[in-house]
């Protein structure tokens, strides 16, 4: 298995995009990501079956470091992005999804003061259960794609041909992933569908133009 964990808006489905087309035959005829890279949590908590995938498994997850068994088997990807930005992007979902009437500044005070996003990451990077862990930094892999996608394979000890390659790093791009937008993020509910704002513009620096 490899998961794909980090604090929500950092990056997860852009990296199961990656790891989804580095791996299959990339068909985007599955009708969401968690049919071909399930968060299995979620689909606990939601009473949900989870598909019966091959190995790799492409598994997402938000969940600390304490929920995973210090001799687990495969590999973790630890992705994780500037918090201002995670801020600011979270704001926007919320807004869009949850609470049209949502406060911008009373959401930033919030997040500043509920520390999820700094207790998340810190646990990770310290890794105290030596569990097998590749850091990811968002703003590395929409600077140099390719290269964190080599890395990503090398950690992984993935076999990817050339045409898989390619195809993870076009398949994996801002306009690409914002045809198939209706396949990513939860649903919005029925009487609104607000579908084209999951993938709103992935852009760096936001957090820092707004706060």
């Amino acid at each position: 298995d490899i998961y794909i964990v980090s604090y929500p808006k950092s990056g997860t489905t852009l990296t199961q995009m990656i790891l989804y087309q580095l791996t299959t035959d990339g068909s985007m005829d599955f009708d969401h990501i968690y049919d071909v890279s399930p968060w299995i949590r979620n689909a606990s908590f939601m009473k949900q079956d989870v598909h019966d995938l091959p190995s790799p498994r492409i598994i997402k997850s938000h969940d600390l470091i304490k929920g995973f068994d210090k001799d687990m088997k495969g590999r973790i990807l630890h992705v994780y992005r500037n918090g201002m930005d995670v801020a600011v992007s979270l704001y926007h979902q919320n807004l869009n999804y949850n609470n049209p009437n949502l406060d911008f500044d009373k959401f930033i005070q919030e997040f500043t003061e509920q520390e999820g996003w700094a207790k998340f990451n810190k646990v990770w990077f310290q890794n105290k259960k030596k569990l097998p862990v590749l850091h990811i930094k968002y703003e590395d892999l929409l600077a140099d794609k390719k290269r964190e996608i080599e890395r990503i394979i090398r950690f992984c000890d993935l076999k990817p041909s050339n045409i898989q390659l390619q195809r993870a790093l076009e398949m994996s791009e801002f306009e690409e992933m914002k045809k198939y937008e209706e396949k990513f993020g939860d649903k919005a509910p029925e009487k609104k569908k607000v579908y084209d704002q999951f993938i709103r513009n992935g852009k760096i620096g936001e957090g820092k133009a707004k706060l």
